[in-house]
């Protein structure tokens, strides 16, 4: 069998890695390069990891302040509501008070037919009492036979003399 191989290369049953203080040797280096592999690969990952989480919890921080603040606009809105709601309730409230059109309409021919601005005021009576006084003393200065107490008095002055 050493007659196929070479010279140089120890008779082994495993091949030329095989050999005792080489073959261990190469293995040793190659399962240290796979070891700092996967240990680099664990490093970067667990720095992949740790950069996840910090986004994680920002994001969390982010989302709970919007939730916050969502929920005081809601809050808010509600509140605003619920014065709109009093506000049209207190409307309606008054608006059953006043009038009808129909009950204007009613209204409205009554003082039509009244006529309330051909009224005396308070303020105009006296100085009308007065001018049919006047009137009345001078229809009767004119005319005093048509006086009903005009004639009553002259009669009454006739009888005398």
């Amino acid at each position: 069998m050493n007659q196929k191989r070479g010279a140089n290369e120890p008779d082994s049953p495993f091949g030329p890695d095989a050999m005792p203080g080489r073959g261990l040797q190469n293995q040793l280096l190659d399962i240290t390069k796979r070891i700092r592999m996967i240990e680099e690969r664990n490093s970067n990952l667990q720095k992949r990891l740790q950069l996840i989480e910090q986004n994680m919890l920002t994001s969390n921080k982010r989302i709970d302040l919007e939730l916050r603040s969502l929920s005081s606009d809601a809050g808010e809105i509600k509140k605003a509501l619920q014065e709109i709601k009093e506000r049209i309730k207190a409307i309606i409230r008054e608006l059953q008070g006043c009038a009808k059109s129909s009950d204007v309409v009613v209204l409205e021919r009554y003082i039509n037919l009244w006529e309330p601005v051909n009224f005396v005021t308070h303020h105009e009576l006296p100085r009308l009492v007065r001018e049919i006084i006047d009137e009345t003393k001078a229809l009767k200065m004119e005319n005093p036979k048509t006086s009903l107490i005009g004639n009553k008095k002259s009669k009454t002055k006739k009888e005398v003399v």
